[in-house]
């Protein structure tokens, strides 16, 4: 089981993703090769949603001249994506704003 901290690559068994010299490079950079499980329509539907908004929001605003800058820049991405960054599915709002909402409901409950 990898580290709480360590770099998963989720996919779908893809030809792309299963290239030989791909997984040496995963190997070498520290990142756990991880495939979702076959014939799950939902998981290939979130991984590919999270694949797009994380390219679109992220990888193609940047400059990416090498692996190591990439590697660099991942942990911060993801820790915008997950606490900073709007979500459809959290309608529209923050993953910190969803939080305190729910947070505010509950206790408003009692």
């Amino acid at each position: 089981m990898p580290a709480l901290d360590q770099l998963q690559f989720l996919h779908d068994n893809g030809p792309e993703f299963i290239e030989k010299n791909l997984k040496v490079s995963q190997k070498s950079w520290n990142i756990v090769d991880c495939n979702k499980p076959t014939y799950s329509p939902q998981s290939n539907e979130m991984c590919e949603a999270l694949n797009g908004t994380f390219k679109r929001d992220y990888v193609y605003e940047s400059y990416l001249h090498n692996a190591q800058t990439v590697l660099n820049k991942i942990q911060k991405w993801v820790e915008q994506y997950n606490t900073y960054a709007p979500h459809s599915s959290l309608e529209r709002k923050t993953p910190n704003e969803f939080i305190t909402l729910k947070s505010q409901l509950n206790l408003s409950n009692f």
